[in-house]
């Protein structure tokens, strides 16, 4: 059976992979499966480009075929920000999600309502350093960026997910 490599080391990630996949026939591992352990700088301009970078890395480290993603949330209001960096998108570099989240809304209070923001993704799948396959989503709603929404997609009427579980 086919491995693919989770080009991640965020089990709140790996977990949203493997069920995404999980139907596909197809054996899905993860670096703790091999104990790899690896820090890929996220240098790329584009989300194509540091999916790209971790896609490579994993693979060239496992020798498997390894599937690598990077996303953002861009928020109109703040032109796009925090987008590439949004991971690490508060002036703390050991900031948690709710700090983040906290730096997000402080500088959002000065723009008025409503704000809007899209949630973009990219992947790639690399084989010893070669990339096989890319997509770049094309914008939609706000969705989880491993933190509870502090914006609501469009027509609902919260900032927190419903009790059944998370908004996508």
């Amino acid at each position: 059976m086919l491995k693919l490599l989770l080009a991640s080391q965020n089990p709140g990630k790996l977990r949203e992979m493997k069920f995404i996949l999980r139907d596909l026939p197809i054996q899905i591992v993860t670096p703790a499966d091999f104990s790899i352990h690896l820090h890929v700088e996220e240098n790329g301009k584009t989300y194509a480009e540091n999916a790209a970078l971790k896609a490579k890395a994993f693979s060239q480290a496992s020798g498997l075929m390894a599937l690598g993603d990077d996303s953002g949330l861009e928020v109109d209001a703040l032109d796009g920000a925090p987008g590439l960096h949004s991971a690490r998108y508060a002036p703390n570099p050991n900031a948690d999600d709710g700090d983040r989240r906290d730096f997000l809304l402080k500088n959002l209070l000065p723009h008025p309502r409503p704000w809007t923001a899209r949630f973009r993704t990219a992947i790639a799948i690399a084989h010893y350093a070669n990339i096989l396959w890319g997509i770049h989503s094309r914008p939609h709603p706000f969705g989880k960026l491993r933190t509870t929404p502090s914006l609501p997609p469009k027509g609902e009427g919260t900032s927190s997910p419903p009790s059944g579980g998370d908004v996508r």
